[in-house]
């Protein structure tokens, strides 16, 4: 689970977020939500990066 924070509340060092979990942190802040829930055994969303698990 990864909560989505402010970029006021990162501490120094935070600011490296790998490109492929950005995109989806972008995607859930614009869908109004405040955590992500990764699980391998939901559905996928289009446009989101996805992998095997």
């Amino acid at each position: 689970m990864v909560r989505l924070r402010t970029r006021r509340e990162l501490r120094p060092g935070e600011n490296a977020i790998p490109a492929d979990l950005f995109d989806v942190m972008t995607w859930a802040r614009r869908q109004g939500c405040e955590y992500i829930l990764f699980d391998c055994n939901a559905d996928q969303v289009d446009g989101l990066p996805a992998y095997d698990w």
